[in-house]
């Protein structure tokens, strides 16, 4: 039973965790957040933009961990 417990907490922590990122990436760059939410790819992005996508999507990488 408790095990359930920590894995509700866990997806709950995950969904604060990615709206909280999707946040300030939309305050910053609109465009990375839409490749963070999977609204758009990260090939539809100007090659300038894509190595700021690449680094946030390894922010959200390192706050799963």
């Amino acid at each position: 039973m408790e095990q359930s417990r920590r894995i509700k907490f866990r997806e709950d922590e995950r969904s604060l965790l990615l709206r909280l990122l999707l946040q300030v990436a939309s305050a910053r760059e609109p465009e990375i957040a839409a490749v963070l939410s999977g609204r758009r790819s990260l090939v539809s992005l100007a090659p300038e933009q894509r190595i700021p996508a690449l680094q946030a999507s390894g922010v959200w990488f390192q706050l799963l961990a």
